[in-house]
């Protein structure tokens, strides 16, 4: 080979080092630069390897504002400003491991997934096995995936990419709302979303009771199921040591939360109301043989401001050795905004009280049918 051959050859095996060196430095600035764009153009990325379709990688949502119950036709609410997401891909054209701690929001948007089961039924991320092969085939702007374990099979499509989610309108039975990064649409993170009827003559009034046993329960922010709350014998009726017949005869519906003890709880009553509107509460509990100021065992919020006449309300002392007679707090007004309404009853180390009440009930009363439950939305 002659000298100007061998410098040709030495200066191209030097820009392919570099290039080689440059990819991975340019992608974990967070895909900029004018080489990502010529390698990341095909939606789908083939892993030579295992020779599917299928991108590997994660998709994980640390931080995002984004609502979780909606009316039938609303608009899907999502906070880009303030989401921080972190993207993880095994990128088969590359040497490397894509990370990015925090993805640009052009980067990612969101589909609608339904799934369906081999009878026709819709199910849900949570209702089929995560260990399932997934298979993933691309048509007319929208994604098929199989999945598949020994009993059940089940076939989810995807709606087009959207970055904008307003572009999302909600309806009941749509499927999981999925946010999936846009260069990679394999990665998707499912997003906890539920719809409810539309407010209507039918389905308002002027009184309303929520039973605590039936609201959302949270333990260290976590949601628990139902299973859940049996197992910690949480209700008053079921699990470990139920009431008798007697006790719980003296509650409303005949059971309450308990046991909270000092660990981190919420109990979350959602109250829709079809307008901005003041209504009664009443806070229907078991009184403890020590009372005290309400907040020293609950600190009560209304869409998370606290509701101080509740909150300042002295509770006078129970008798010895009884936890489950029922008492009542003195009913206060306050002020529900159209939409969903969210009345917390935190308690715990965190908020600093000490073993709460037995929580019953609370009754709302308004001036007209403005107001309605999460139970009468899903008929």
């Amino acid at each position: 080979m002659s000298t100007p051959e061998k410098e040709n050859a030495k200066t191209k095996m030097g820009l392919e080092k570099i290039l080689k060196i440059s990819i991975p430095c340019v992608l974990a600035i967070g895909f900029l630069g004018s080489i990502l764009g010529v390698i990341l153009t095909s939606p789908e990325l083939k892993n030579d390897e295992e020779g599917t379709n299928v991108t590997k990688g994660l998709l994980r949502v640390n931080q995002a504002e984004y609502r979780t119950q909606y009316f039938v036709g609303e608009h899907f609410s999502f906070n880009k400003e303030t989401a921080l997401v972190t993207l993880v891909a095994k990128d088969p054209l590359i040497e490397d491991i894509v990370k990015v701690d925090n993805l640009p929001a052009p980067e990612y948007g969101f589909v609608v997934g339904k799934t369906m089961d081999e009878n026709g039924n819709l199910v849900y991320e949570s209702e089929f096995a995560s260990e399932s092969q997934i298979i993933t085939s691309q048509e007319n702007s929208s994604q098929e995936d199989v999945s598949s374990s020994e009993t059940h099979k089940y076939t989810t499509v995807y709606s087009e990419f959207v970055l904008d989610p307003a572009e999302i309108i909600m309806e009941k039975n749509m499927g999981t709302v999925y946010l999936v990064s846009k260069r990679y649409s394999d990665l998707r993170y499912p997003l906890s979303t539920k719809v409810y009827s539309a407010l209507t003559e039918e389905n308002l009034t002027n009184n309303v009771t929520l039973e605590a046993e039936s609201a959302d329960l949270y333990q260290d922010d976590k949601l628990l199921s139902y299973e859940e709350k049996v197992s910690k014998s949480l209700l008053s009726n079921v699990g470990n040591n139920p009431l008798s017949e007697e006790q719980a005869a003296k509650l409303s519906q005949g059971a309450c939360l308990r046991n909270f003890n000092a660990n981190n709880m919420k109990v979350d009553f959602i109250v829709p109301a079809s307008k901005d509107c003041e209504v009664t509460i009443e806070v229907d509990f078991c009184a403890r043989p020590k009372g005290g100021l309400f907040s020293s065992f609950f600190q009560v919020s209304v869409n998370d401001e606290a509701c101080e006449p509740i909150n300042n309300q002295n509770v006078p002392d129970g008798e010895a050795k009884q936890y489950f007679n029922p008492a009542k707090l003195t009913p206060v007004a306050i002020s529900l905004k159209e939409g969903f309404n969210h009345i917390t009853f935190v308690s715990g180390a965190k908020v600093g009280t000490g073993s709460p009440f037995n929580l019953d009930a609370i009754h709302l009363t308004a001036s007209d049918d403005c107001i309605s439950s999460l139970a009468a939305l899903e008929k």
